[in-house]
């Protein structure tokens, strides 16, 4: 089971890099670590924000004002994000941060936002190992310079660097780096390989169950997240169990099949959530392929098309001649149930204007949308 980390505290529900964004994740289980960005005030103290002008009134800088002048000042109420809980939200100290961490057993995951001089970064390992330990924390940063003098520090000290593509990724694993990567140029593959190279893998940033259970199965090291995902992974848990995290497909396929959608649309949707889009991307790229293909009639069944989208999206890391045998196992199975695959021939009258319609209140689309999200789910990994 990989480490799930706190992305700037438990962010989903309070302001992002705040004392109690921090305490709530420290008081999950779930957590193994939280991770803050780190900045300088003009009198060296650390703090905790994402950004060099963090505050209610943009033009302030906290590279231009005191710790007391900054502690003082509304955050800006813009930075949210996805937070539940509101209200005005103050600036709070990385030493405060680190203390929260070492009372809860934490792993405090420090991104350094800028490149301090060889002083001021001094001064960070200083107040890491005062209050925590520096064996006992992580760094992290997009920039490689701050890493290599922290190693030329202490060869002890643990870092990741951060990464957007595969292309910087392989750079740095080649030069011995474990890396934080960007989730969407992530996958079990590359994870893979950077585990044969003996490095760690962390990826950053994941907003969905979906997402995080694609990197539970993946193997990542660590997964950086906005949520508390308890619920579904059980601290200790080799292994996923993939039906805590499935809803009932087959019926959300007919629920949305009945609200309107179109068959294709309907299956691929049902299974969203535990894919890596959410249903408005999901139907989009159904759309044009109900009824045979944009009402053609003529070409494969729309629920079906649905059906094998998610099959394919399912098993991202399997060869050509895999991913063929499993498609023909799944049409086999469609077959054995209705004897074909064209929209034409399983609705039989292709000739009415009217007939997707019919067939609705009919029931017979229905079933067949049914048929597809069962089949689809049996062959899920």
């Amino acid at each position: 089971m990989p480490k799930f980390i706190a992305h700037r505290g438990l962010s989903s529900l309070f302001y992002q890099n705040s004392e109690v964004a921090f305490l709530a994740a420290a008081k999950s289980d779930f957590f193994y670590g939280i991770e803050t960005d780190v900045w300088l005030t003009s009198d060296g103290y650390w703090v905790c924000c994402h950004d060099g002008s963090p505050f209610e009134n943009r033009d302030i800088k906290i590279s231009q004002i005191s710790f007391e002048e900054a502690k003082k000042l509304p955050m800006n109420p813009k930075k949210w994000g996805n937070a539940r809980q509101r209200g005005v939200s103050y600036i709070c100290s990385t030493e405060k941060y680190l203390e929260i961490n070492k009372e809860y057993g934490k792993v405090p995951f420090i991104e350094l936002k800028i490149v301090p001089t060889m002083a001021e970064l001094t001064t960070l390992v200083d107040l890491v190992e005062k209050v925590i330990g520096i064996k006992n924390v992580v760094f992290i940063s997009f920039h490689a310079r701050n890493l290599e003098r922290l190693k030329r520090m202490n060869l002890g000290i643990r870092t990741q660097i951060l990464t957007t593509s595969w292309i910087q990724s392989k750079y740095y694993l080649s030069k011995g780096y474990d890396i934080d990567q960007n989730l969407w140029a992530m996958n079990a593959g590359r994870i893979h390989k950077a585990h044969t190279q003996g490095r760690e893998v962390n990826v950053w940033t994941v907003r969905d169950l979906a997402t995080a259970s694609r990197f539970v199965m993946a193997k990542s090291n660590y997964i950086t997240t906005d949520y508390d995902y308890s619920r579904w992974f059980r601290k200790g848990n080799k292994k996923v169990s993939s039906t805590k995290i499935r809803q009932n497909e087959e019926s959300v396929a007919i629920r949305l099949f009945n609200q309107g959608y179109n068959c294709c649309q309907s299956v691929l949707m049902a299974f969203s959530e535990n894919l890596w889009f959410n249903k408005k991307r999901a139907a989009a790229i159904a759309m044009p392929f109900a009824h045979g293909i944009d009402k053609s009639g003529n070409e494969i069944c729309g629920a079906i098309t649905g059906m094998l989208m998610v099959i394919g999206l399912s098993h991202p890391n399997i060869s050509k001649k895999a991913m063929s045998e499993l498609t023909q196992k799944a049409l086999d199975d469609f077959k054995s149930s209705f004897g074909c695959v064209r929209c034409c021939d399983l609705i039989l009258n292709k000739d009415s204007e009217d007939n997707t319609e019919a067939h609705r209140k009919e029931g017979v689309c229905e079933k067949i949308v049914e048929t597809a999200a069962l089949i689809a789910k049996k062959y899920l990994p």
